[in-house]
């Protein structure tokens, strides 16, 4: 009995770390796959809207990318001034944060012998040096445009399937559903409606959670130009982004407005626009957020935290994207086919 118990976690542990090695050597394929799929649960209410008006599958199917497809364009645009501010102050950007590094290094040189043996594995050289050369080593560690063409056609590939895989997902997405219905162990029918009930609280979980971040984004926007910060609107719509990046994300944006403060205000001024980003963070995480989200889609804080680490670790920001839906699916579908299990149980006959 216990051998047999034994035997089967240490198959559940070979069969996870295979399942994690594949998507991690796989990213090309894998990372635009699994992002299709978010986005095809995303789109249900879309999707059933279309069938609903009697428009075939292949129809409703080509609706409903083309939509996806025009608001990425819209959304695009709309960014294209904030993407090109970021490429260009990036350098100076990260020149500062690089002078702001060495000079931390070389307070801590004078405190004790053990700032000097961490100082010296990190093989650090005289202040003046690192910060003459920062911006240039910023500026060369930036991918220039012939770069960034090279990647183009590797860029191109994961777009097509991208495209290709929320086509097919939204076209086929019944015929998915009932086959892994049949895999399970309750009855087929009610299995299938389970995973359309995770779609649709998926689809409404990513509605609200992206209206709250947009608002976030201007009431970011909007308190930095109260205070006086330049480029207000990058850092509005940089907060609204990394926003549905928990944890990781905010941690990202206070970080920098912690360092860009004493690069634009002196004194006391130096710390507000980090204290107000994070004031702003707070009201949004413990309050409009869990408001608006709901009870029913509270989630384990540890799962939400050790699926965020998975999955940045393998896909990098894209992985922090699609990481809490994802976590969110499988946690209903979860959730419902435990229920119908037990239903069956207890009752005796298949749930309808």
């Amino acid at each position: 009995m216990h051998s047999n118990i034994r035997q089967h976690w240490q198959l559940t542990i070979l069969a996870a770390v295979a399942v994690i090695a594949a998507l991690y050597f796989a990213k090309p394929v894998f990372a635009p796959f699994t992002l299709a799929f978010v986005f095809a649960i995303v789109l249900t209410p879309i999707s059933d809207f279309w069938q609903r008006t009697g428009l075939p599958a292949t129809a409703s199917s080509l609706m409903t990318l083309f939509l996806c497809v025009l608001v990425i364009v819209v959304l695009a645009v709309l960014l294209e001034p904030v993407a090109n501010g970021l490429y260009e102050k990036w350098p100076s950007i990260r020149g500062g944060m690089r002078e702001m590094v060495w000079s931390l290094r070389g307070l801590l040189r004078d405190i004790d012998d053990v700032s000097r043996e961490v100082t010296g594995a990190l093989g650090s050289n005289s202040t003046g040096e690192a910060g003459g050369d920062a911006v240039d080593e910023a500026s060369k560690s930036f991918p220039s445009l012939t770069e960034l063409m090279f990647l183009a056609p590797a860029l191109l590939g994961q777009v097509m399937i991208f495209l290709g895989a929320l086509y097919f997902l939204l076209l086929c997405r019944s015929d998915v559903y009932r086959w892994l219905g049949k895999l399970s162990t309750v009855n087929s029918k009610a299995a299938a409606l389970k995973f359309y009930e995770a779609d649709r609280l998926v689809a409404r979980y990513s509605l609200t959670i992206t209206i709250i971040n947009v608002c976030y984004a201007v009431c970011v926007a909007l308190v930095f130009k109260l205070i006086g910060m330049p480029g207000y609107i990058i850092w509005g719509a940089v907060a609204g982004l990394l926003n549905f990046v928990v944890y990781l994300g905010p941690a990202l944006v206070a970080t920098a407005a912690l360092i860009a403060g004493p690069a634009v205000f002196t004194g006391g001024m130096a710390f507000v626009p980090a204290a107000a980003y994070v004031g702003l963070n707070l009201i949004e995480a413990q309050f409009v957020t869990p408001t608006l989200v709901g009870r029913q889609m509270n989630v384990n804080p540890l799962l939400v935290f050790l699926s965020l680490c998975l999955f940045l670790w393998l896909w990098g920001p894209l992985g922090g994207i699609v990481a809490i839906p994802l976590l969110v699916w499988f946690i209903a579908v979860y959730d419902g086919l435990a229920t119908l299990a037990e239903e069956e149980a207890a009752t005796g006959t298949p749930a309808i």
